[in-house]
């Protein structure tokens, strides 16, 4: 019964992940400009050895190191589409992934009717288009579940797993600094574990190391041993709401936040309401989801799933980490990519508890209880159906957005003389196919421009670097100070006599609209325009 259940966990996600792909051509790349700037990381990795943006700043704009050297493995060896490549291995680590959980809750002891869970985690649509975003998400998720699996699960030889967990653990690190923290949660359930101290000290030595000398080659190549990306990002998500406490910014991010202007949905509350549930937001429905979830983590608990309990702790606490450090759930939700699919999993556990309780209560009758068991599966892959096929739509936009516009004028400023200087606030689309250095103005190369970025003052940094041309995203009102519009948040119309319109690229507003409502990808417009010198 249970090889059924690793196949047909198998045939579900490569059903989900194709239906999801279908109807967009893999050439045109990646839903999001993020992934570009991956590219770009990878390919001067390739080129040049130093693992960055820029050749001249190590670790520039590289949120994700270990992600950057796994794209340059496509750069150097195998030359295949950019999005191909990401996609065959986040293709890979989210059906592996998947595997484990669904084994962690088999020696779990769980019931095969919990253990369905599983596959309901597996196939959340949001979690699902993880593989597609070109993003790291599904490495961190699938070195947290390897660290995980081999922590919890000693085996015949336990201090050589443990060995494992900790350079999956270092790995991890390298994947999203961040993720360190999950070595706490790993202590936190050792004596659950049957483990020796010296298995404890195996695990933590690799990710000791791989923090140490994280920090010292930031340190001494950079001036400073934190992400270079981190203020850089926290000015972009938060420069509108520059007086909300940290309390307050943690609130907004679990629950249902809407930006009227744009429509986007920023909260967990509504992400996973139209976005994993495929229902408006606020409807009693998904607070009914959201009990059967916390039930199931309950469950999940009360009977010692120690496997799959470390997993939903590691979730709740990679969550609570961004709760404090970047409230946000980022583009899509990618930020913490545990949270859709353990949110699907779990209400599938909670809502098999309840119906098992009364059951057993009411009824003996296994033929009654195995069809109450069908519906309740019936009822709850209802959704998934219909978001994998809202996300199918939403993806094939969100590409063909990115690729009219960052991909679009990234071709248009490679076309400008060599000798000008270019700065642009995306630099991801942009970077790669003018294959030209580019002022970010994102402040995720040079954490120096953080100030300007926070300020709304961009005009010091043009002036002192000589810029010649700059590219900004704005929305579909060019004087309306909207959310999209860096035009103002950079407060380049403090003199904008001294810029002339070169050109405005912009996708379809049915195409930007569906896609940014999911995946959150960016503004609607790029405008390039020219720096006319001071005299």
């Amino acid at each position: 019964m249970w090889a059924w259940a690793h196949v047909s966990l198998l045939v579900l996600q490569s059903t989900a992940l194709f239906w999801m792909a279908r109807s967009t051509p893999l050439e045109h790349g990646f839903p999001l400009d993020d992934a570009w700037i991956h590219q770009v990381v990878g390919r001067t990795f390739a080129e040049t050895g130093v693992l960055g943006y820029t050749p001249s700043r190590f670790g520039s704009a590289a949120t994700s190191l270990l992600w950057g050297a796994v794209v340059a493995i496509n750069h150097v060896f195998l030359h295949l589409e950019p999005a191909v490549f990401a996609l065959i291995v986040n293709a890979t680590l989210l059906l592996t992934s998947a595997q484990i959980w669904l084994a962690m809750l088999r020696r779990d002891g769980a019931p095969f009717e919990a253990a369905v869970g599983a596959a309901f985690a597996g196939t959340s649509a949001n979690f699902v288009w993880f593989a597609l975003s070109g993003m790291e998400s599904m490495l961190l998720v699938f070195l947290s579940t390897l660290s995980i699996w081999w922590w919890v699960e000693p085996g015949k030889r336990p201090t050589l797993r443990a060995w494992a967990s900790g350079v999956a653990l270092g790995l991890l690190f390298l994947t999203r600094p961040e993720a360190a923290v999950l070595l706490g949660v790993l202590v936190v359930v050792w004596p659950w574990t049957g483990r020796r101290w010296r298995d404890l000290i195996a695990t933590a030595v690799p990710c000791v190391l791989a923090v140490l000398g994280y920090v010292a080659v930031m340190a001494a190549a950079t001036g400073d041993a934190k992400p270079s990306t981190l203020e850089g990002r926290r000015v972009m998500w938060f420069q509108d709401t520059p007086t909300a406490s940290p309390l307050e910014l943690a609130e907004r991010m679990l629950t249902a936040w809407v930006r009227r202007v744009g429509r986007c949905r920023c909260g967990w509350g509504d992400r996973l309401a139209e976005h994993t549930l495929a229902l408006p937001s606020a409807r009693p429905l998904f607070w009914m989801m959201l009990g059967l979830c916390l039930g199931g983590a309950f469950v999940v608990v009360h009977r010692r799933w120690v496997r799959f309990g470390t997993l939903v702790a590691w979730g709740a606490c990679h969550l609570a980490v961004y709760m404090i450090l970047l409230p946000t759930g980022g583009h899509g939700g990618r930020y913490q990519p545990l949270t859709p699919a353990l949110f699907y999993g779990l209400a599938w556990i909670g809502a098999w508890a309840a119906a098992s309780t009364m059951l057993i209560r009411f009824s003996s009758n296994v033929r009654l209880r195995a069809g109450i068991v069908l519906v309740l599966a019936i009822l709850l892959a209802l959704p998934t159906i219909r978001s994998v096929d809202r996300w199918s739509y939403a993806h094939r936009d969100a590409v063909e957005h990115i690729w009219d516009t960052e991909v679009a004028m990234g071709r248009t400023v490679g076309s400008l003389p060599e000798s000008a200087t270019v700065a642009s606030f995306d630099i991801g689309g942009i970077g790669y196919f003018a294959e030209r250095e580019l002022i970010d103005l994102g402040a995720l190369v040079d954490p120096t421009l953080v100030s300007a970025l926070r300020d709304s003052n961009a005009w010091p940094v043009l002036e002192e670097r000589g810029v010649d041309f700059v590219v900004v995203p704005e929305g579909f009102g060019h004087d309306f100070p909207d959310p999209w519009n860096f035009y103002w948040r950079l407060g380049l119309n403090k003199a904008s006599s001294r810029l002339s319109f070169v050109e405005s690229i912009a996708s379809s507003e049915r195409a930007w609209k569906r896609g940014v409502e999911a995946s959150l990808h960016g503004a609607p417009v790029q405008v390039l325009y020219r720096v006319e010198r001071s005299r």
